[in-house]
């Protein structure tokens, strides 16, 4: 009976340590999964301030593209009657009448007629420049 006892206290002790050794092992996991969670997180958390940086980098080069694309447009506009003025210029040179202007150009009869009228102007003062020598 002594020796059932003894056997059943080292079996007893037995199972103790090897619980107790498998509360260390499952310490240790537990810290492993925390260490690997808190990097988990930083990782998690310097990404989304990256995110944010990249978003406000996209926001500003929407910003200035929308500038550039109104300037350009705004550009081309200019550009596009400059070329109108242009030729009408050169049509006067040539003799042309402000309906000619207006229909060549694309011009309103107000501008064809100033025009005209500048180039008449411009004609007056270089012949009675041509005439004072």
């Amino acid at each position: 009976m002594n020796y059932l006892l003894i056997i059943g206290l080292i079996s007893c002790l037995g199972t103790c340590a090897w619980l107790a050794w498998q509360l260390l092992q499952l310490k240790e996991t537990l810290q492993e999964s925390e260490k690997t969670n808190h990097r988990m997180y930083q990782d998690l958390h310097g990404l989304v301030l990256c995110m944010r940086g990249i978003s406000e980098r996209f926001e500003k080069q929407q910003k200035q593209l929308r500038s550039v694309t109104i300037r350009q447009n705004d550009s081309s506009a200019n550009s596009t009657n400059d070329s109108h003025y242009e030729q009408a210029v050169m049509l006067m040179d040539r003799g042309a009448t402000a309906d000619e202007l207006i229909q060549t150009c694309g011009l309103s009869e107000g501008e064809a007629e100033l025009m005209n009228r500048i180039n008449e102007i411009g004609l007056e003062a270089t012949s009675n420049q041509t005439a004072l020598r």
